[in-house]
């Protein structure tokens, strides 16, 4: 808090800028022989030089908050409105969809603060899962790692292959599909192969956290949108840490220290200890869960170039993600690999899920971008 106030005023505490002391000094001394009017000239002269920090800080943490916001297409684009919406259309056409929605999530239309914003909760999105197990070209029946966002009626496609959805069966994550649909072929496809619905709309709620339904144009930028805060006891009540603040610690398997490829960012300081135990895939999938603000696997090895889909499941009340660094070792470049694709964070009581592949053998450090200096791990790709 006290750096935020730091960017926006230009002082830190009671410490002002050294020009403002300097000038504040030199008016202390004019008044003190007696010449009032060079006094308050002087500070006058302080003054706008606090307010011009002022504004220039708001500016700057509106920029960073803007940026913290931002959602990015698996192409690195940033997610837009690919056209025009009326002030009660509820299915939005975005330049790509895939990016780790998930039911509920609020999203914002245009930047914060600006005259027009407005905030939609995600009703309905694309749905997208990896088989759990191989299919051949006659197999009617898709057992996936995750099924609950398919719906009977929509075509999905794996490859260049489509098929469109007869039947759902949350329970035991299967779809019944008719085959080779829309003048494609059925074919065979791997365990991992990712099945999706390749629309790119989505149903929301207009109007949502008392913002004004309104039109917005093609173009306009679709942000994270604000966090709900979450139901329960009082903050610091049942171990819930006050804002800020960190957890009380608790009893955490032994760290271990690997070491990173070449050119990967350098652990915190703060950072949580990587665990000893190595987690793998399951039928091609690793679940971490996450907690306040700790990653609980947070030692991971995978396969070189084969798909993995990464389940991240927020276990906290604080938002949070999963975001690989990628060989280049800096974050928020296009080499990163995030959970949910694209960056977004994941509420607390929610989960997301995407398949990575990592072609490059290597030790790459991952983190969560909410909680840089604490939440972070390791995942090593093998041969």
């Amino acid at each position: 808090m006290e750096q935020l106030v730091a960017l926006i005023t230009g002082s830190w505490g009671d410490e002002h800028p050294p020009t403002v002391r300097r000038l504040l000094a030199q008016a202390q001394e004019a008044r003190a022989a007696g010449d009032e009017a060079t006094a308050s000239e002087l500070e006058a002269r302080a003054q706008a030089f606090l307010n011009e920090i002022s504004e220039k800080g708001w500016e700057t943490a509106l920029e960073l908050a803007h940026e913290q916001d931002t959602i990015r297409t698996p192409g690195g684009d940033v997610l837009r409105l690919a056209r025009d919406i009326g002030a009660t259309d509820t299915t939005l056409l975005l330049n790509d969809a895939h990016v780790g929605l998930s039911r509920d999530q609020l999203l914002r239309i245009g930047p914060s603060g600006e005259e027009g914003s407005e905030v939609v909760k995600v009703v309905q999105f694309p749905a997208s899962s990896s088989l759990a197990r191989r299919v051949g070209p006659s197999d009617d029946t898709l057992l996936l790692e995750s099924a609950a966002d398919f719906r009977p009626g929509t075509v999905v496609q794996a490859g260049s292959e489509k098929m469109r959805v007869l039947r759902v069966d949350a329970a035991t994550n299967s779809i019944v599909v008719a085959r080779g649909v829309d003048g494609t072929r059925p074919q065979e496809h791997r365990r991992g192969t990712v099945i999706q619905d390749p629309s790119n709309e989505i149903v929301v709620e207009r109007g949502a956290f008392g913002t004004e339904a309104r039109p917005h144009t093609a173009g306009t930028q679709v942000f994270n949108g604000p966090q709900v805060p979450p139901e329960g006891p009082l903050t610091g009540e049942g171990g819930t840490p006050p804002c800020g603040q960190r957890p009380p610690v608790t009893q955490q398997e032994p760290g271990v220290e690997l070491t990173p490829s070449p050119g990967q960012p350098q652990r915190p300081r703060t950072a949580q200890p990587t665990q000893a135990t190595v987690t793998e895939p399951q039928n091609g999938v690793i679940e971490v869960p996450m907690q306040d603000n700790r990653f609980l696997r947070n030692n991971l090895r995978v396969p070189v170039g084969q798909p993995v889909t990464l389940r991240v499941v927020n276990q906290g009340q604080a938002p949070h993600n999963l975001r690989v660094a990628g060989p280049d070792g800096a974050w928020n470049t296009g080499d990163d690999q995030a959970v949910p694709a694209g960056g977004a964070l994941v509420p607390g009581g929610q989960q997301a899920e995407a398949t990575l592949t990592f072609q490059q053998p290597g030790v790459f450090a991952f983190r969560c971008d909410a909680h840089p200096n604490d939440m972070w791990g390791y995942i090593t790709v093998g041969q």
